[in-house]
């Protein structure tokens, strides 16, 4: 028994125990939307990234600007961290007994893109890329030297180091001091003192990875992030710039730490979870259905993922969401009937939150898309309903004074009715979403100087040109090892891995992050799709009934629920066939929620005609749908975590560590 709780008492020590045994407790334990969302946002927000990192640099105001570091005494197997900001060129370390007879130099590895990281300093080599080019190729393993003096060398004018610290064989930092700044040109604008680069010794905190670096994509949207904040030319010029422009408000509130450039990400990750409790119950009128429908999101793995890395994509998929809310209010609404005053706000939402999600990444526009072709599905409705109606009464002389007088204001008010929200939504879906994407752009080009608007349009002009360009190359990513197109997405098969560790000094212990879904909801989302694709069939003929004394349409005519979740989901997935570029697992990111909706309307429907038999059937899949995601939990969300367990899951997915 002592043995089985020492055990217990050493797997309690870790991050990944605690996590599965309190969110799987509270999740079980939610029974609402406001549960739900508190308890996804502190799993979320928990072990988001550090609060940490060195934010005051020595900048180089020469070419070979020079900085000697006293380690103090002479150390054995010392090893190098450094932590610098954008650089376009590597930089170069020599190491001394006396401080007068210097080694060769080692080239620490800073090229361009590489930004806001904890590194080693490693062994290189030169070789070639897979173009044939010169290329220089760095080893994981740090280097160890013994020495008393290092000696740092710019290779460029402008590199920013943040922080440099020298760790001894044991791991403990070493007390080291500046005592040379050479080859300086005190008279730029550029220097800036070289004990910056020893001043925060205490933001260090473990081993270089994802907690305390940028990560995968991170290294592109984080740093024009905080290009944006700080009015200089943005380096990731390949999407809209609204989802760094947001990212950037984390970055001012926390400082340009790990935290600061994911928390704007994961928080709009949180409210995902109320725009799908809203669409779940505008569909299916049901709070318990629409509680399922946002516990499905908070339970998919690549959701997790996906909201919590830096990244764009956190912001369009939000924006897309309410804009689909608003629009299926429209949809359901009869506009003939109501005041104008009733449904216009909800074509106005719709379009503000078009606009900004277009102005955060082009699948926005996909998203516009299949938003116009449900609007105009809707007029179309409306018009064949007045057609209906005329034919009626003309041709029917035994209507009564009370059915004459319901079809001749469908006649005779659609029309104009229609005129005006055609009007209304040039405002709505064109002006608006065009000014807030020109609006966007200010951050973009504060580092520019337009004499006019004419020039400042131009430019915004000739950057869509620029990325479409971009995104237009026929096989562009296609050699990219995790390349997936969207036929193995529907089926989970090539999980993209976004981290894993260089270094861990805990034996039998380990990380990853990939992006994939909950393999219960995704396989889910197949039946559930299948079952939207055939109740339309079923059921999207027009017809005009008598019930008792009143004159009205059915229910096939007035319930658009499968028409909605047809054209959100294949407006977000569609395009990703046709397009030419390389594709990715997490491309499917914004189709998903909509396929989680249309799972959530088959249990509705079977609920309906088994009440006990589908509750039964509902509260079955979320529990294998929480027991997956505490499962694969360690791989959604980089938590340390014993190697035996990992071991156990990969074999049910393509992933590994």
């Amino acid at each position: 028994m002592t043995a089985i709780l020492e055990k217990l008492t050493l797997y309690w020590a870790y991050p990944f125990v605690r996590y599965a045994l309190v969110v799987g407790v509270l999740i079980a334990l939610c029974s609402s939307l406001l549960g739900v969302t508190l308890v996804y946002a502190v799993v979320a927000l928990t072990n988001l990234g550090s609060m940490k990192a060195p934010q005051n640099p020595w900048v180089s105001s020469t070419r070979n600007e020079q900085v000697i570091i006293d380690l103090g005494e002479h150390h054995d197997d010392v090893t190098m961290l450094y932590f610098c900001q954008v650089s376009y060129s590597n930089f170069s370390v020599a190491v001394s007994e006396d401080g007068e007879s210097w080694s060769d130099d080692y080239i620490a590895d800073m090229a361009e893109g590489e930004c806001f990281q904890w590194k080693y300093l490693t062994p290189s080599y030169m070789g070639k890329d897979k173009y044939g080019n010169d290329k220089r190729f760095f080893y994981s393993q740090p280097i160890k030297f013994s020495a008393r003096y290092v000696r740092i060398t710019s290779q460029q004018i402008g590199l920013k180091m943040n922080e440099a610290i020298f760790q001894d064989a044991n791991g403990d930092r070493i007390p080291a001091t500046v005592i040379a700044q050479l080859n300086v040109m005190e008279e730029s604008t550029l220097y800036s003192d070289a004990n910056n680069i020893l001043d925060e010794q205490d933001t260090l905190e473990g081993l270089p990875s994802w907690w305390n670096s940028t990560y995968f994509d991170e290294i592109y949207h984080a740093r024009t992030a905080y290009e944006h904040l700080h009015g200089t030319a943005p380096y990731e010029t390949s999407h809209p710039p609204l989802g760094k422009v947001i990212m950037s408000l984390g970055i001012a509130i926390f400082g340009m730490v790990p935290f600061g450039w994911r928390v704007m990400g994961a928080l709009a990750g949180i409210l995902m979870l109320p725009a799908m409790y809203l669409l779940g119950k505008q569909l299916t009128k049901k709070s318990s259905f629409a509680f399922a429908a946002a516990l499905l999101l908070a339970l998919d793995c690549q959701h997790f993922t996906q909201t919590r890395i830096a990244t764009i994509d956190s912001y369009p998929v939000l924006f897309i969401l309410f804009s689909w809310l608003f629009m299926l209010r429209f949809m359901q609404r009869d506009i003939v009937r109501l005041p104008v005053k009733k449904f216009l706000p909800d074509l106005a939402l719709s379009g503000l939150f078009m606009g900004l999600g277009i102005a955060s990444k082009w699948i926005g526009v996909y998203s516009g898309a299949g938003l116009a072709v449900a609007f105009f599905w809707t007029i179309f409705r409306h018009m064949r309903m007045a057609a209906t109606s005329a034919h009626l009464l003309k041709t029917d002389k035994n209507l009564s004074d009370e059915d004459r007088k319901i079809l001749t204001l469908r006649d005779q008010t659609t029309m104009k009715r229609v005129l005006v929200i055609c009007l209304w939504c040039l405002l709505f879906f064109v002006a608006i979403p065009l000014a807030i994407y020109l609006l966007a752009y200010i951050p973009y080009f504060a580092y520019a100087h337009f004499d006019n608007l004419k020039d400042y349009l131009t430019a915004v002009w000739n950057a869509q040109l620029s990325m479409f360009s971009y995104h237009s190359k026929p096989g562009l990513g296609m050699d990219h090892p995790f390349y997936s197109p969207w036929y193995e997405w529907i089926f989970n098969q090539r999980p993209m891995y976004y981290a894993s560790p260089t270094y861990v000094n805990t034996p039998g212990w380990s990380y990853a992050i990939w992006c994939f879904g909950n393999p219960a909801i995704w396989s889910a989302a197949l039946v559930g799709f299948a079952y939207t694709v055939f109740m339309w069939a079923k059921r999207h003929r027009y017809t005009l009934r008598k019930d008792g004394e009143t004159l009205h349409w059915t229910a096939a005519d007035w319930d658009v629920t499968m028409p909605f979740l047809l054209l959100s989901a294949l407006s977000q997935f569609l395009p990703w066939v046709l397009v030419p570029r390389g594709t990715y697992i997490y491309h499917y990111f914004a189709t998903t929620p909509f396929l989680m909706l249309s799972i959530t309307v088959l249990f509705r429907d079977i609920t309906r005609r088994f009440p006990k038999t589908g509750k039964w059937l509902l509260g079955i899949f979320l529990g294998v749908c929480l027991a997956m995601f505490v499962a694969y939990f360690p791989y959604a969300s980089g938590t340390l975590t014993p190697t035996w367990w990992l071991d156990f899951m990969e074999q049910f997915l393509r992933i590994y560590y």
